[in-house]
């Protein structure tokens, strides 16, 4: 079992920065990409699930009770044809600086 903690960074500004964090992974069989407190904004939510899904197979999904549950979705990013095409493939959204904003969570030392 491999357990992972990193800081989850969200800007409205750099929207290149989640699939920056993603890189982080490449060829890894077994990520979760937790996401919560997304039920005001679905469109972050779904960009970073699109983009995981052209680069890696989703293989899993569990999701928490309540009116915004936190939510988890085990990738397979071990096919490194598929997350070549999925990056090459990605159009990352325009940048809105007006609305940026970061959330930082809990960081557990070298995860590798």
């Amino acid at each position: 079992m491999l357990a992972i903690g990193m800081v989850g960074l969200l800007l409205r500004a750099g929207p290149q920065i989640l699939i920056d964090d993603l890189a982080a992974f490449r060829a890894l069989p077994r990520v979760w990409i937790i996401l919560s407190h997304v039920a005001a904004r679905p469109q972050e939510a779904q960009f970073i699930l699109d983009y995981a899904d052209a680069i890696g197979r989703r293989v899993d999904a569990i999701s928490g009770a309540g009116d915004d549950p936190a939510v988890g979705y085990l990738y397979d990013f071990s096919d490194d044809e598929r997350w070549a095409k999925g990056t090459a493939q990605t159009r990352v959204p325009l940048a809105r600086p007006e609305e940026a904003w970061q959330c930082e969570g809990p960081v557990g030392g070298d995860w590798r």
